[in-house]
């Protein structure tokens, strides 16, 4: 994500923070009998987010999706509500992938990474996933907060470079082992000939030299080499 996505991304994720986590920004609504007023700033950040936002309860339940994440996953909202956050899991990940986010998740910090889900309909596609602990009063992770970015492009993109870079090696090993192969055959038609062969480069000097042209000449190749 370029700078501008990151700086956005970062206040999105303040103000859906303090909105559900009930901050100093509720309490102050609150107190001023505008709760109404939180209500609908809190569904306009969800429902006109560019990123997916999906909170999950302790049991990694699903309690709220917005729109963008429902047109990411493919899932509806009725879907997804009350569903166990595996139901997304595409299977890419080891299992330590996820022990680890959990692991410091629990500590109260946030986690980030590149995380590849599986939509309805079995299609693949990788957001980059900041995931946010709500803790409650004993420390305890009671709600977490995710928001996602799609660059299942961008991560496209890097897997046909990738592809790339292994077709071009291939092809260059390939083309080596052939080109020692034909050396290889070359040396030996140049060894078993009963003719005196002789190799010689634009300058003249002298690159090959069968065994017959040692018996010919009476000199072993090492002797004329480069001569």
């Amino acid at each position: 994500l370029d700078r501008s996505h990151l700086i956005h991304r970062n206040a999105l994720l303040f103000i859906i923070v303090l909105l559900i986590a009930g901050g100093a920004l509720s309490l102050l609504i609150w107190r001023s009998g505008k709760s109404s007023e939180l209500e609908r700033l809190r569904m306009k950040v969800f429902s006109h987010a560019r990123e997916g936002i999906l909170i999950t309860g302790p049991d990694t339940r699903i309690i709220e999706v917005n729109p963008r994440l429902c047109q990411m996953s493919g899932y509806s909202r009725e879907e997804l509500l009350g569903q166990d956050h595996i139901l997304l899991n595409s299977g890419t990940h080891p299992h330590g992938f996820f022990k680890a986010m959990y692991r410091t998740l629990a500590t109260g910090k946030t986690w980030r990474d590149e995380v590849c889900n599986r939509a309805k309909d079995g299609q693949l596609y990788w957001v980059d996933t900041t995931i946010v602990p709500l803790m409650n009063s004993q420390g305890k992770p009671e709600r977490y907060l995710s928001i996602r970015s799609d660059i299942t492009m961008r991560k496209q993109v890097e897997l046909d470079l990738v592809q790339q870079q292994l077709n071009l090696e291939k092809r260059v090993q390939q083309k080596t082992r052939a080109a020692v192969q034909s050396e290889h055959h070359l040396r030996l038609v140049i060894d078993t000939s009963l003719d005196s062969i002789v190799g010689m480069d634009a300058k003249g000097l002298v690159t090959e030299w069968s065994r017959q042209a040692e018996t010919t000449f009476g000199w072993r190749f090492d002797e004329v080499k480069g001569q």
